[in-house]
């Protein structure tokens, strides 16, 4: 008896490195040529679409989603052994996420993103004034934008203190045996982010964010130091709950300016409207910085491309 196919089913197909590979010979059987970035998901393409624009101007570049990050590399692994040349022109991104390409052996193929995820880059303290200046509409050049700025980032410092030590708890369950690792990404019921201050919410344990299927053999901390050591920690702070304390932090500023008292503004803004939808990985790109050594990646990934595209057009 045969019935409609599951949500998990259609992620594992869709994550079947088969699958991708008839998805990228149909890409090259209509352009051969064609600069192809295998990503981890549909939400990455619109910020890397905006960091290529950024990097190669109008370059024409086809994405090609794989279902995370394993996905990506299950893929490049099929490709490595394929003998049909469809290896040409075709690239891999990947978050870190703390352990990096797995144990893979890397070259100028892939790129590893040098932070935790995507999303670190679109929740930096830049892309949050542009949020004031194009969706607040706060002036800059005086102490409104730049106190604003300052909130925020003793707001974020407040969120990284409480939620590192989940951090270190993830970080040291990757390099463990502990089977199932289980991230709870409801964040809302376990911290309280206001203008005032980011707190912890009574009767909800953080410990509850990061579960595994076995305990931890050792403790936590010290390998998330050694880890941290000359590293920034914003970068390094699980994207997700990251970008969950940005959006948070929006909607907050929001709310102060448009009200009739506002405490980080000197005036109530009339009239602003904020929809937190708009915080969409495109426009924050836009407004975010190109990760370190992304642009020439991409430089000599279409450098690459076009010496193998004349290989093509002579076979």
């Amino acid at each position: 008896m045969t019935g409609a196919m599951l949500p998990d089913q259609l992620r594992e197909q869709r994550a079947n490195p088969t699958v991708l590979k008839v998805r990228l010979a149909q890409i090259r059987e209509s352009c051969p040529c064609a600069l192809v970035i295998v990503v981890e998901g549909k939400d990455d393409v619109p910020a890397y679409e905006q960091w290529i624009r950024a990097a190669a101007g109008g370059l024409d570049w086809e994405p090609l989603v794989a279902n995370g990050k394993e996905g990506v590399l299950r893929f490049r692994d099929l490709l490595l052994r394929d003998r049909m040349h469809l290896r040409r022109c075709t690239f891999f991104i990947i978050d870190h996420d703390y352990d990096g390409a797995r144990g893979r052996t890397l070259d100028d193929g892939i790129y590893v993103l040098p932070a935790y995820s995507i999303e670190n880059y679109l929740a930096l303290e830049g892309v949050f004034g542009a949020f004031l200046k194009l969706s607040l509409q706060i002036p800059g050049g005086g102490a409104a934008r730049n106190g604003a700025v300052d909130r925020f980032r003793i707001l974020r410092e407040q969120f990284v203190q409480l939620i590192a030590p989940c951090c270190a708890k993830l970080l040291a369950a990757k390099g463990h045996d502990v089977g199932n690792i289980m991230i709870d990404d409801n964040l809302e019921k376990y911290f309280e982010i206001s203008i005032d201050g980011v707190r912890a919410r009574g009767g909800m344990s953080i410990d509850n964010i990061i579960k595994t299927d076995r305990d931890i053999p050792t403790p936590t901390d010290q390998p998330w130091l050694t880890f941290l050591a000359g590293r920034d920690i914003i970068m390094w702070i699980r994207g997700k709950f990251l970008m969950h304390f940005f959006c948070r932090a929006c909607l907050v500023f929001f709310e102060d300016c448009c009200s009739a008292r506002p405490s980080c503004f000197p005036e109530q803004r009339r009239g602003v409207k904020f929809d937190p939808s708009s915080l969409d990985f495109g426009v924050l790109a836009t407004r975010s910085p190109i990760p370190p050594g992304f642009g020439d990646v991409v430089q000599r990934w279409i450098s690459r491309c076009n010496h193998d595209c004349v290989d093509v057009q002579r076979a």
